[in-house]
């Protein structure tokens, strides 16, 4: 990605390290039904930016299709580890965090929130029931300090981070476009849908 309309340098971040303990399997290699994996869909999705990052402590760099792997600078403490070591390597104001198990988020929501963002240290997707998706979201490079404390302190949870920094919210009007699969029901659901 370029710039955006105000002027701030935005990459795309995938996380692709979660444990998908609820699946009981890695959600990334789960098949769409166009039959490629979640993980390949959301690198085919994102392959236009020109900052692009994949957070991922097993995947092989030579499978990344032109993405920076970023591996976890903390281990073994979710997305916040994740986003975390994004943030301390990219040359960017700030990055969109996309989650890989979202099987259709697209650019097109992804240029929404871009344009809107405007230095906020988190830009927060908000679902219409008032729950955030945090792994829809922009953080920029504002966050390191505080996210470092949190992390030292034990706690993991991005949602405390927006109380730490200055942010704001983008309210989703695509609801199906945040749909997430984080277990097998939710997987079979989602096949099912895209099936009938």
């Amino acid at each position: 990605m370029m710039k955006n309309s105000k002027g701030y340098l935005i990459g795309i971040a995938i996380l692709a390290g979660g444990k998908s303990t609820r699946m009981g399997q890695n959600k990334t290699l789960l098949l769409t039904d166009k039959g490629v994996t979640f993980l390949d869909r959301m690198m085919d999705e994102f392959a236009g930016f020109e900052y692009k990052y994949l957070s991922s402590n097993d995947c092989r760099e030579d499978i990344c299709k032109g993405y920076s792997v970023i591996r976890d600078c903390y281990k073994d403490i979710g997305p916040m580890g994740g986003i975390f070591s994004v943030l301390k390597q990219t040359e960017c104001d700030a990055v969109l965090v996309a989650a890989a198990d979202m099987p259709l988020y697209n650019s097109d929501e992804a240029l929404k929130i871009i344009d809107i963002y405007n230095g906020e240290d988190i830009l927060a997707a908000k679902h219409s029931d008032g729950k955030y998706q945090m792994l829809a979201s922009i953080y920029s490079k504002g966050c390191i300090e505080r996210m470092e404390e949190m992390i030292t302190a034990g706690d993991y949870k991005l949602i405390r981070l927006m109380d730490c920094v200055y942010s704001k919210d983008f309210l989703i009007t695509n609801e199906i476009a945040y749909t997430n699969i984080n277990t097998m029901a939710d997987y079979r659901q989602f096949m099912c849908e895209r099936e009938s």
